[in-house]
């Protein structure tokens, strides 16, 4: 319970830093690895539900032409957090990606970053894609250069929480 409110709350004040200051943050580069570590670090329904929860009200401030993220990141999640029968198995994920976990959480980040970037495009961008190519993928790298380091630090934290004995790791058996 303890793991769920300081995610919560986490996860609250990096959408107020976000949406208090949008011109010096592109929209997710912070909010979305903060929410893909909050799903590696709680690892359950409970977890899956605040950060669905959180990115439908980040949609809900934020508008765009389609929901992408706050509609599929929960479901990715599902499949990237299968359960695993071991709380030290680091070197392959149990999901049928066969990606190492730690590669894991940036990966999600990724999907999370290129399915915002594409939900908050209107319906002349989606017609015109090819043409805009190249401002999308503008975009997508102002965006990752911010959210992929955060989220690699964010692996690194859950990593040494698990080694260091800091995390409830639930183990089937």
């Amino acid at each position: 319970m303890k793991g769920l409110f300081l995610c919560g709350c986490v996860i609250w004040v990096t959408l107020a830093v976000e949406l208090a200051n949008p011109s010096h943050l592109p929209h997710g580069s912070l909010l979305l690895p903060v929410i893909c570590g909050c799903l590696f670090w709680l690892r359950s329904t409970t977890g899956l539900m605040l950060s669905g929860t959180m990115l439908l009200l980040d949609w809900i401030a934020r508008p765009s032409f389609l929901p992408l993220c706050p509609m599929l990141v929960p479901m990715l999640a599902v499949i990237c957090l299968a359960p695993t029968t071991r709380s030290d198995e680091y070197s392959t994920g149990r999901s049928w990606f066969r990606v190492p976990v730690p590669l894991q959480l940036p990966l999600l980040t990724l999907a999370a970053v290129i399915l915002q970037s594409l939900g908050s495009l209107s319906t002349e961008q989606w017609l015109s894609l090819s043409a805009q190519a190249s401002t999308v993928l503008e975009n997508l790298k102002m965006v990752l250069v911010i959210a992929l380091p955060v989220s690699a630090v964010m692996t690194l934290i859950i990593r040494m929480a698990d080694e260091f004995g800091m995390r409830r790791v639930f183990s089937q058996g």
